[in-house]
């Protein structure tokens, strides 16, 4: 069983992520071994594993595990009222818990106040791995390591192999960020020259000769890309997809504020700029969890707030389904969706 304590400063964040994905399969192991069924565990430790992100980012009350979980040493019982009244809170519309405010959080993740009970043992677990830094986590891996707890035919795969930020960006880095990086280099190359014509703007001014509306041009040229995975698993290169991206709208941002006093403008690219598709559920529902945290922390990290009312929205763009058709069958075409479809996650 994970403690905290023994997390050594030396520790890595790889490896720092991946004893917090051993922890949560084997909290994994031990409710399907107690009879629930493979999908309710798993849907319920993704809404777990988002209130431990959501406890260290401040979108819930510091210290909100250690609370619950203290006042269930002498009752296990007491956990599963608990957290039952937590994520019926985060599911409609917020309100207290206890005298705390609990925000609305919703985006089909929570959707509605189902928990399962866990024994002692189980609720142990969830104490310790609640109070490492879920800051220092990796979503890039955390998402593959968490999936193969989640799912009983690869539960023995927990230290197999994953593919790391920097393998993924090996491909992000020239197939999707150079060609737009050379666009933004040919918008400053041209903003820069009329800049140098010295020329004033009006509201006269045509747009191809007006710096913001050139600035402007990109960013909405940047903000219309769609990255695809046709097989996203727990959405690894999806979360590296969106980061890059973001980080790109930010430069472009930033560069635009400095050369040429450009209004600051709010970042526009978020989750929607990823599609994915996935035929396993327990990966697919992962996938929409690691992509929300990934937004979440660019937000919080670059010093923006994240949205409310409801924090989450569901991710209809990654979506539960097989990404190759029989053409031939006209009602596989109609029946099996496609990741702009709804599903629950």
């Amino acid at each position: 069983m994970l403690a905290p304590q023994e997390l050594k400063p030396g520790e890595t964040r790889e490896e720092l992520t991946a004893e917090a994905a051993e922890s949560f399969a084997s909290l994994a192991e031990r409710l399907r071994n107690r009879g629930h069924e493979p999908h309710a565990v798993a849907h319920f430790l993704n809404k777990l594993l988002f209130c431990m992100f959501a406890e260290d980012a401040g979108l819930l009350p510091a210290g909100l595990f250690d609370r619950l979980t203290e006042a269930a040493s002498e009752n296990s019982d007491l956990f599963t009222v608990g957290l039952r009244d937590l994520f019926e809170k985060m599911s409609k519309g917020g309100g207290l818990f206890g005298a705390e405010q609990i925000q609305w959080f919703n985006g089909g993740l929570f959707d509605g106040p189902d928990v399962l009970p866990m024994d002692d043992l189980g609720i142990r677990i969830v104490r310790d791995v609640s109070g490492l830094d879920w800051s220092q986590i990796e979503p890039a891996i955390f998402g593959t390591l968490f999936e193969r707890g989640l799912d009983p035919d690869k539960r023995a795969q927990l230290g197999a192999h994953y593919t790391d930020r920097d393998s993924i960006l090996r491909l992000i880095e020239p197939v999707l960020i150079k060609p737009l990086r050379r666009d933004f280099e040919a918008t400053k190359e041209r903003i820069e020259t009329l800049l140098a014509e010295g020329k004033r703007v009006t509201s006269r001014t045509p747009m191809e000769r007006n710096p913001n509306a050139v600035l402007e041009r990109f960013l909405d040229r940047l903000r219309a890309v769609r990255v695809l995975d046709p097989a996203c698993g727990s959405g690894n290169f999806l979360y590296v997809a969106l980061q890059a991206l973001k980080d790109l709208e930010r430069e472009a941002i930033l560069w635009a504020s400095l050369a040429f006093q450009s209004p600051m403008r709010l970042p526009g690219v978020g989750p929607e700029a990823v599609l994915g598709i996935e035929v396993n559920p327990y990966a697919a529902e992962l996938a929409r969890v690691v992509v929300w945290i990934g937004e979440i922390q660019w937000m919080l990290n670059n010093g923006f707030a994240y949205l409310r009312d409801p924090i989450l929205r569901p991710l209809e763009n990654i979506g539960c389904c097989d990404a190759v058709l029989d053409l031939s069958d006209p009602e596989s075409r109609r029946s099996r969706p496609g990741p702009g479809d709804r599903h629950r996650g």
